[in-house]
């Protein structure tokens, strides 16, 4: 089952712009909505995704992305189904707690956690509290860690 908070969280991405993809050899991470300076002059949206896990995105009519972890090479494949100015519809499907980020009318990106934790998961920061909140996702849990920035 689905931690309610983390849905409404997600849904708190539904409008904002989806910014800054960076593949990196821990996965790809993906920025949301204003541009906030974090950490030592580290930009971060007020919502920021960091995928460990397998991502596709499917879009007019296609599979444009399958991928068990993303990979540096493939950045500019990524971008131009990514970023957005306004995410249309966010949610996570509660059979697998996988992500899902409707970006443009026909572009969607999918994000599947696996089993635990080593195997991947993906963690929404929500950066909009005196705190950042982090959640901590994989297909059997959903783990809520909060910091004092």
């Amino acid at each position: 089952m689905t931690d309610t908070s983390l849905i409404e969280t997600v849904s708190k991405l539904e409008g904002l712009p989806a910014w800054e993809p960076l593949i990196g050899p821990c996965g790809i991470t993906l920025e949301f909505g204003s541009k906030l300076n974090i950490f030592k002059g580290l930009e971060s949206g007020d919502f920021s995704l960091w995928a460990q896990c397998e991502i596709k995105v499917s879009g007019h009519g296609k599979l444009r992305y399958p991928r068990c972890y993303p990979v540096k090479e493939d950045q500019e494949l990524l971008d131009p189904f990514i970023i957005t100015p306004a995410i249309m519809k966010a949610a996570v499907d509660e059979k697998d707690n996988s992500l899902r980020l409707l970006l443009h009318e026909d572009v969607l990106l999918s994000v599947y956690p696996a089993e635990n934790e080593d195997d991947g998961c993906w963690l929404l920061f929500d950066h909009t509290q005196t705190y950042t909140r982090t959640y901590i996702v994989t297909r059997r849990e959903i783990r809520i860690e909060t910091a004092t920035v």
